[in-house]
């Protein structure tokens, strides 16, 4: 049986042209924040997005994406490091796999 979690906070992260791009990478992480994995939004099809968001707020803290024009990107794991760095884990150009290193 699972835990209950309390909702802290919700946000809009926009919309999505194919559930593919959703996001499929959730990550709570010590820092107190959480981040959110997904492909690109409606407006821009071609891109690897990871952002953080602290709870209360709609607007993240810290953006990184990787943008390669007709190339479909999505991230679908993310972990993170003992520095506070950020790994990535996903579909790459092409549906390759990629990953991204993210400094912390």
């Amino acid at each position: 049986m699972g835990q209950k979690c309390d909702e802290l906070s919700s946000t809009s992260l926009g919309l999505f042209s194919e559930p593919l791009l959703a996001p499929h990478a959730l990550r709570s992480i010590p820092a107190g924040y959480a981040l959110v994995g997904n492909g690109a939004n409606a407006d821009d099809d071609d891109a690897f997005v990871v952002r953080a968001f602290a709870p209360g707020s709609s607007e993240p803290l810290w953006t990184f994406s990787r943008i390669d024009d007709f190339q479909t990107h999505v991230p679908m794991a993310l972990e993170v490091g003992e520095f506070g760095e950020v790994y990535a884990g996903g579909l790459g150009a092409s549906l390759y796999p990629a990953v991204a290193y993210i400094a912390g």
